[in-house]
């Protein structure tokens, strides 16, 4: 059972419709959208054993961390007197927007403050494989059937994401749907592995008690060795309950000598790659009625999208709840069909919802118009500034407001 789907975002747990098979590739998906949501408040405990081919030993780490927010305290103590914490990328263990972390290693604390701009990605949030749903949505994807993973009942999917890469999903069916084993091969070589164990539920957030992942490399001399790894156990888990400020702050013994360090913030084009500037193409190769040069002056917002995929349709239909506030601000909305269907269904579809902004259709090939395009997944957005130079594109409608002020703080 083969089908291609887009990506899908489900900001609310799905609950079983009617006639709806529990072994049906959508019900599967669905489920795996609502539960690899990661919780906004929280505590937890857990342990990192990090390695990798250079190392003659593996670093453990014991972690503590509470989570409100954009604010999180942040607790990390080597329990292997022998590993090294000089090597430690401080930016990839806080990562928040408004930072209080430590690291305490016997009696002497480390401690830094400070601000980021960023969404602050919580440690064990890194561990939930979310990426694995844009590669599912987004590419062809079939549901070979059902299996047992070391006795647990589960459904495999294979995702094929391009012609040199592919994808294996082993997903449980109990207690709920969670990815037990995800595979990433590259020209048939393994690549990457994911595993989960006693997947259960942490005041009703399905996570598992350890995860391992490793990445491997494979050519006539290392065959499939192992690169790097990490094994998580989790100790303690309690989301979605609201933390006191003391829980933020470190508790260190009175005779612990405390060094306090400010947390750097890099400017945010140190992360940016450099692109090279393009302005929206011309769209006299699209059936639609909209002349890109009487839009001199205003922002474009492009949406590319399919009729017959769910989130496209969602992604118009929002769209068209802004078309007032949006054209208050400015912008100039367009939206084309990236895929071929019949004119009349669309001129349909559209009437029927009263879609306010201009919608047109490819009228080429629709493979080299999307590749034209830049077009990843759909929908996808694209947005100008008042020069018609794209500044953005790819984005989630939930950054819209943003990407919008960032181009009109660029031009003022």
């Amino acid at each position: 059972m083969k089908r291609t789907i887009w990506p899908l975002i489900c900001l609310c747990s799905v609950t079983l419709c009617a006639g709806q098979d529990r072994e049906d590739l959508g019900h599967i998906l669905d489920r795996l959208t609502a539960n690899l949501r990661f919780p906004p408040t929280g505590r937890a405990t857990y342990q990192i054993e990090e390695c990798d081919a250079w190392s003659e030993a593996a670093r453990v780490l014991q972690c503590k961390y509470a989570f409100t927010g954009s604010l999180y305290g942040f607790e990390v103590v080597t329990l292997r007197p022998n590993s090294s914490l000089g090597d430690l990328n401080v930016r990839s263990y806080f990562d928040g927007r408004e930072t209080i972390s430590w690291i305490h290693r016997e009696k002497v604390a480390t401690i830094w403050a400070g601000r980021r701009k960023q969404t602050p990605i919580y440690r064990l949030q890194r561990f939930c494989p979310t990426e694995i749903l844009e590669e599912l949505l987004g590419h062809e994807l079939e549901l070979k059937g059902s299996c047992d993973m070391n006795g647990v009942p589960c459904s495999l999917l294979e995702c094929v994401v391009s012609a040199k890469d592919r994808i294996k999903v082993w997903v449980t069916k109990e207690p709920d749907v969670y990815p037990l084993r995800i595979e990433r091969y590259e020209y048939d070589n393994l690549r990457y592995v994911y595993e989960s164990e006693n997947i259960k539920y942490w005041r009703r957030v399905l996570f598992p008690e350890k995860i391992s992942i490793g990445w491997y490399r494979a050519d006539e001399t290392w065959e499939h060795s192992l690169i790097s790894s990490y094994v998580v156990t989790i100790k303690s888990f309690v989301p979605n309950i609201e933390v006191a400020p003391a829980e933020l702050k470190p508790e260190l013994p009175s005779e612990t000598a405390v060094n306090k360090r400010p947390l750097s913030q890099a400017p945010a084009a140190a992360f940016k790659a450099t692109l090279p500037v393009r302005r929206l193409r011309r769209l006299d190769d699209l059936q639609i009625e909209f002349d890109i040069d009487q839009a001199k002056g205003r922002i474009i917002l492009l949406c590319l999208f399919d009729l017959n995929q769910r989130p496209s349709r969602r992604c118009i239909l929002q769209l068209g709840k802004r078309a007032q506030e949006l054209k208050a601000k400015g912008v100039a909305v367009v939206a084309i069909q990236a895929s071929k269907v019949d004119e009349n269904a669309l001129n349909d579809w559209v009437n029927k919802y009263d879609v306010p902004f201009p919608v047109g259709m490819v009228q080429g090939d629709e493979k080299e118009t999307r590749f034209a395009w830049g077009v990843k997944s759909l929908p996808w957005l694209i947005l100008t500034g008042g020069n018609h130079i794209v500044r953005a594109e790819g984005f989630g409608l939930s950054e819209l407001d943003g990407e919008i002020n960032n181009i009109e703080n660029a031009e003022h």
